[in-house]
């Protein structure tokens, strides 16, 4: 990732989902590293993105999910879909976004362009660059404290529970994770 001049190596970037009653949300949680030089004192970035709402049955495999693009101008509150916050002193929206999702050889990526605000001193304070483009691993899909069953039955409305396994976290919190396509 990078953010005006500075550089960052992308230390985690995963997809995760929701189901609701008529769509289902896909989050992009990204974490990175220190900048290498000490810059930023040493803060590590990270970006929180709600990207994309699908109906039920959009499509068959959530690979499926790319190409998707989604582009905004302001900045938007954590309950707007798409909309982007980016954390190293403190969480600030990313605006003048265009977040495209595609798949390259046969795995799923993520660039985004976009304008931030660090609030750092000059000349990382305001109004900067921000790029990224990194490979990205599907979580999986969260479903609170429910049954298997539950977590299948409300999936099964958007894709297809054969291809997810039934993962709990070891605090209970019920995921549905992706088995590797054959």
């Amino acid at each position: 990732m990078q953010i005006a001049d500075l550089k960052f190596d992308v230390a985690d970037c995963r997809l995760e989902a929701y189901c609701y009653a008529e769509n289902m949300q896909w989050n992009v949680e990204i974490g990175c590293n220190a900048n290498a030089d000490g810059k930023l004192s040493g803060f590590a970035p990270g970006l929180s993105l709600s990207l994309f709402e699908t109906p039920p049955a959009a499509f068959s495999h959530w690979l499926e999910l790319a190409p998707q693009e989604v582009r905004w101008v302001e900045k938007r509150g954590t309950d707007d879909t798409p909309s982007g916050l980016l954390d190293v002193f403190e969480h600030t929206p990313i605006y003048h976004c265009t977040a495209h999702c595609y798949n390259k050889s046969g795995q799923m990526h993520i660039k985004i362009d976009a304008r931030c605000d660090v609030l750092f001193d000059a000349p990382y304070s305001t109004n900067l660059e921000l790029h990224l483009d990194a490979p990205v691993v599907f979580r999986g899909v969260w479903f609170g404290r429910r049954k298997e069953t539950e977590c299948r039955t409300i999936i099964s409305k958007f894709l297809n529970p054969d291809d997810f396994d039934f993962t709990p976290t070891e605090h209970g919190i019920s995921i549905l994770t992706p088995k590797p396509r054959a």
